[in-house]
């Protein structure tokens, strides 16, 4: 079926990686980022579904607000570098904090704050708060160490 738009609209989904549910690609937002030419695919969409975010949005806007401003001169706990550094590692952060709140996705408690590279590691896109992936990425990195 075509959309209004002439596109295929033909049933797409994909699996939120919070709730873990299938749902039509539409549940799932576009990432942000430049939007021209940018694809309607799933591979360009959120790996959260909209409720999700959401749920996610109202838990980290708490967060922020109990937690208070980044402190000076502060340091990633994770893996130890500072604002300069982290800028200089990644150009999309040059105008933007490089920094992220953590906080517990079931309770929304607030952790700390952590840098971007950091987050996404530890989070959806990557060991998905998994101390047991996070120990096999250990001994995968120790056993294949020279």
């Amino acid at each position: 079926m075509m959309t209004l738009y002439g596109e295929d609209d033909t049933l797409e989904t994909k699996v939120c990686s919070l709730c873990g549910e299938e749902k039509h690609i539409h549940e799932f937002q576009l990432r942000s980022g430049k939007k021209e030419n940018f694809a309607h695919t799933r591979q360009n969409r959120r790996n959260e579904c909209s409720t999700c975010k959401s749920k996610l949005t109202k838990q980290t806007q708490l967060a922020k607000k109990l937690a208070g401003p980044v402190p000076d001169n502060h340091v990633c706990p994770i893996c130890s570098r500072n604002e300069e550094q982290l800028k200089g590692d990644h150009n999309g952060w040059q105008d933007k904090s490089p920094w992220v709140i953590d906080h517990d996705h079931n309770t929304g408690a607030f952790r700390e704050w952590i840098c971007q590279h950091c987050n996404i590691a530890i989070g959806s896109n990557g060991f998905n708060e998994s101390k047991t992936a996070l120990k096999n990425a250990i001994k995968y990195l120790t056993k294949h160490a020279q």
